[in-house]
């Protein structure tokens, strides 16, 4: 143990310690406290099972909002749910015509706000990234509904760190949607 001149225990190596920690507890904060993850919610029709389908056709996603944005945010989802299900070793081709059991996935953006990295800079909560997905399920031999997923993010801080925000929100959408459809094939 030291001592200093007066002393007084010498504990600034413990407390360089604990400083360092502190300002690494900051920048987690700030990359994780502006990030706000839902559990998709997930409705299958009674007695419905994804576990026979292993071929899926992802159709365009709709832009229910009313709104246009500065890049094609449905077709931007549509392209990471194809590309979420192709990593997960899925087949996506499945053609209208086939003999083949098909699902396939119908996305509807409902809500979607791209946000402003400046408004989450200045001022945590201000300036949010939100979107709003709703899925459909749909067996394409019988063309019944047999499961929903509606998923919901939002970006609300992370000022600088959360720059493209517009873009990435839609990616764990994506991954939220592939997720619960794998969980369910492989009954999970």
């Amino acid at each position: 143990m030291e001592f200093d001149r007066k002393g007084h225990r010498r504990q600034w190596r413990n407390a360089n310690l604990s400083g360092k920690n502190l300002i690494l507890a900051y920048v987690v904060l700030i990359f994780l406290g502006g990030c706000y993850a839902a559990t998709p919610m997930v409705r299958m029709e009674k007695g419905e099972s994804l576990a026979t389908y292993k071929i899926f056709k992802v159709t365009s996603t709709v832009n229910e909002t009313g709104k246009k944005f500065e890049f094609d945010v449905a077709g931007e989802l549509t392209q990471q749910i194809k590309s979420k299900l192709k990593e997960k070793g899925y087949k996506i081709n499945c053609e209208t015509d086939t003999q083949e059991v098909c699902l396939v996935i119908k996305s509807r953006i409902i809500t979607y706000e791209p946000g402003s990295v400046a408004k989450r800079w200045i001022l945590q909560g201000t300036g949010k990234t939100r979107a709003t997905v709703r899925t459909f399920l749909i067996d394409n031999k019988t063309e019944n509904i047999i499961g929903e997923i509606v998923t919901s993010e939002e970006v609300s801080g992370g000022g600088l760190f959360s720059a493209g925000a517009d873009k990435w929100i839609l990616e764990v959408i994506a991954k939220g949607i592939t997720n619960e459809i794998d969980k369910r094939v492989k009954g999970d």
